[in-house]
């Protein structure tokens, strides 16, 4: 061949082609620029690593300096509010005021029983030794882990005593001591003392009546504290006013002072500096812990942030070389095989066109090389399948999608089975507690601490049935199956009911409910009484619950913007004086099972009736708006557009006595339950008003006893064994004689469900339990036409 026969794409031997001096030219760039960024990015790794790990280690320190100050502030909080307690009992300090010689045993004990009163309310203190009461005269009253008491550390105990005294604090922390009880198993205790002061019994002189001591085990503080790291490196030690080291995670070092040339850099606050700790550099750093005046202090060698920078370092530098190796070996292989494993792709490529998986994007073609025959055969390949993966994805999303709404709703009915099973298991037992507690308030011959007592019996019952039932709506609110019931309610006279029941628990704390509603609302307005009534009694007892001391105010006024005949725009407010909450737990407080405040105060509910008020107010038309800061209270607030259902602005009439009797004839009730002592219950309710009551057990002997009594009312639970309520309700109403007879259903089921299907079954009314007897007689009366006996009423 000449040569103008060659194809001009067709190499001489020994010449380069273009595919290949293109790869040559590449990675020539390549193995030219990786090496300078490599060596850098080596030596600034280190430099980098070091100074950010130091850093992270100093903020990690903070941090957790940080978490063991709220620890130390928390624990002194509640010894403080335990030595405040103790010394503000009033029959304590009395006892102290009248005693200037050493106790006897009974004034010992009856001392130690109201030391241990005030200790009940405090379940969660842990770590306490003792505490002890000892007055100038010699009197030493005792609570804790020793009964052999014998003389106490005079010298001990005249320098707490001066230290209390000379405190401008009420309470003088004095950290690690020896313990005044010289018998006790624990030789030092952390100390917190108080010099309680009073008057001597019939004067007016003041005097100091006794010291109180309240000692915890060291032990237990270094406990609580743990390792600080995990690893042993960051070690976290609790130094008291004194100096002396109170907790250390080597045992060994604690009571010892800590170093002097530590101390003096300790500043008033917080801080850190570097310095020699044990022999080796390290980071230290600091804080003040409040009320107590004591120090954290935090040590971190700096050899360690060092060691895992030179860590990051070497591996740096061996990722490095290994890059290095790595662009060499590829640069000899490549140059001699880039174009037969390229054509190798592009053919893998072509045979994978009729293959599900594979790369889903596009890729531009540049070129007329191997890498563009790859992109053509690529973008080739998408093209056929992309509409298949398409429907395929669109198949999966439909399928995904119905089973997911599949497991929803079968998660949503068990859940409200479960509910459903619970809320009947609970109500049951408290229908009989309700119950009782109704019938001793009617009967009226209690003394004036039995009222009392039963007052607080039946105010848990209620509670624990308000608990039930906001588990319940919150279900429903969850599920979108909450409802309202608009009706007409008093609005003055619902106003007043809620702040009444929440006096008696307020008054258990000394507080006051404040009832500022305005003259001018409406008497009748149209809205949910029983949901606006439970949105007011959460947020007045939530209010309750967090106030120590001052009063809750209860604020309700009517605002412009509502239209003078149709309805009327009202403004809801509950403020009180407590302990209020930071911008973090305002945020929180509204999350269902959310509690926030101190641990102590968090037992008295579930963490669902903010929660619940919110979505309930939300569905009446408003919004809940709250806002507080610590130590200044808080204020929840919402506001309302009420349509009016009446022009009058004057009460309601009064309720009428409960009924002693009727008009007539006797009349016989049956009552069928398979709980005694629901039957028995009623039984009692319902003789004392001159009904002859009759029982039933099961719903086949009712059945039974109604065919052969022929009773002018029947009381009919729903759920029993062999036949239920509803079918035995269905059976009567198909017996001759019996379809007339009044039939009020008593279910522990008390969902607007259940009410339906009983009033679909025949029954005539539907209570749920615990029933309420005063709406029960009401019942009775509408049903049988009955001319009420009342106390006031003659014949």
């Amino acid at each position: 061949m000449t040569p103008s026969s060659h194809s001009p794409n067709t190499p001489g031997p020994g010449l380069f082609r273009p595919k290949r001096d293109l790869v040559h030219r590449f990675i020539a760039y390549l193995l030219v620029l990786s090496i300078l960024p490599m060596l850098v990015l080596g030596v600034a790794s280190f430099v980098i690593a070091r100074a950010s790990l130091q850093a992270r280690a100093e903020v990690h320190l903070m941090q957790l300096l940080g978490e063991r100050e709220r620890y130390v502030a928390l624990q002194a909080g509640q010894i403080e509010d335990l030595i405040a307690n103790i010394s503000g009992v009033e029959a304590i300090t009395n006892a102290l005021a009248e005693r200037d010689h050493p106790a006897d045993n009974y004034a010992r004990l009856s001392m130690q029983a109201r030391i241990g009163y005030v200790l009940n309310g405090y379940g969660n203190l842990k770590g306490l030794v003792s505490i002890d009461l000892i007055t100038p005269g010699g009197a030493h009253y005792h609570v804790g882990d020793t009964l052999a008491l014998g003389a106490p550390r005079r010298e001990v105990l005249a320098t707490l005593y001066n230290a209390a005294a000379a405190s401008t604090r009420p309470v003088h922390w004095a950290g690690l001591v020896d313990n005044v009880n010289a018998s006790s198993r624990f030789p030092q205790v952390v100390t917190a003392a108080k010099l309680i002061r009073g008057f001597r019994a019939g004067t007016a002189e003041p005097m100091p009546l006794a010291l109180l001591l309240v000692n915890y085990s060291p032990e237990y503080w270094r406990q609580q504290f743990g390792d600080a790291s995990g690893d042993g490196a960051t070690r976290v030690a609790l130094i008291d006013a004194g100096g002396r080291i109170m907790v250390h995670p080597d045992a060994r070092r604690v009571g010892n002072p800590l170093p002097s040339a530590l101390r003096q850099r300790l500043g008033p606050e917080s801080g850190g500096f570097e310095a020699q700790v044990d022999g080796e550099a390290s980071m230290v750093a600091y804080r003040r812990a409040s009320p107590s005046g004591w120090t954290l202090v935090g040590f971190t060698p700096l050899s360690a942030a060092n060691a895992q920078a030179a860590v990051i370092g070497q591996a740096t530098a061996g990722v490095a070389l290994l890059c290095l190796a790595v662009v060499a070996l590829a640069a000899l292989r490549f140059s001699r095989r880039v174009v037969t494993p390229l054509r190798r792709i592009t053919d893998r490529f072509k045979r994978l066109r009729s293959e599900p998986d594979g790369p889903k994007d596009h890729l531009p073609v540049q070129g007329e090389d191997d890498i563009a025959d790859l992109t053509h055969w690529f973008n080739a390949f998408l093209d056929g399948l992309s509409e298949r993966e398409r429907a395929e994805q669109a198949t999966r999303q439909a399928e995904d999608e119905r089973h997911a709404r599949q497991v929803a709703e079968a998660a949503n009915e068990a859940k409200g089975l479960f509910l459903a099973k619970v809320s009947h298991d609970l109500r049951t037992p408290l229908n009989a507690v309700l119950g009782y507690t109704q019938l001793l308030e009617i009967d009226g011959e209690l003394n004036e601490r039995q009222s009392q007592q039963l007052e607080i019996i039946r105010g848990s019952g209620e509670h624990l049935l308000m608990l039930i039932n906001d588990i319940l709506d919150l279900s429903k609110v969850e599920a979108g199956k909450m409802e309202l019931h608009p009706h007409e309610v008093d609005l003055p006279a619902l106003l007043r009911l809620v702040a009444d029941t929440l006096r008696v628990k307020a008054s258990s704390k000394l507080l006051g409910i404040v009832l500022d509603a305005a003259p001018t609302l409406p008497t009748q307005v149209m809205c949910d009484g029983k949901r606006l009534r439970q949105v007011l009694l959460n947020l007045l007892d939530n209010a309750v619950k967090f106030t120590d001391a001052g009063e809750v105010t209860f604020r309700v006024r009517p605002l412009p913007g509502g239209h003078a005949d149709a309805a009327v725009h009202v403004l809801f407010e509950v403020q009180d004086s407590g302990v209020g909450m930071t911008a973090e737990e305002l945020e929180a407080c509204f999350r269902p099972f959310e509690q926030v405040g101190a641990v102590a105060r968090r037992s008295a509910g579930t963490g669902l009736g903010l929660a619940i008020s919110r979505q309930l107010v939300r569905l009446m038309g408003g919004e809940i708006q709250a806002r507080s800061a610590p130590g200044e209270g808080t204020c929840f607030t919402f506001e309302l557009q009420m349509p009016l259902a009446g022009r009058s602005h004057a009460g309601g009439p009064s309720e009428a006595p409960a009924p002693v009797g009727y008009h007539g004839p006797r009349l016989s009730v049956l009552i069928v339950d398979d709980v005694a002592e629901n039957r028995h219950l009623i039984t009692q309710a319902l003789a004392s008003l001159g009904f002859q009551v009759h029982q039933a057990a099961d719903g086949a002997e009712g059945l039974d006893r109604a065919r052969t009594l022929w009773p002018d009312l029947i009381l009919m639970d729903t759920e029993m064994p062999q036949l239920g309520g509803l079918q035995a309700t269905r059976e009567l109403r198909s017996l001759p004689g019996l379809q007339a007879v009044p039939i009020i259903t008593l279910s522990a089921n008390a969902s607007q469900a259940d009410r339906s299907q009983c009033l679909a079954a025949g029954a005539n009314a539907f209570l749920p339990k615990p029933v309420n007897l005063t709406a029960l007689t009401r019942e009775i009366g509408e049903l049988l036409g009955l001319s009420w006996i009342r106390p006031d009423s003659s014949g």
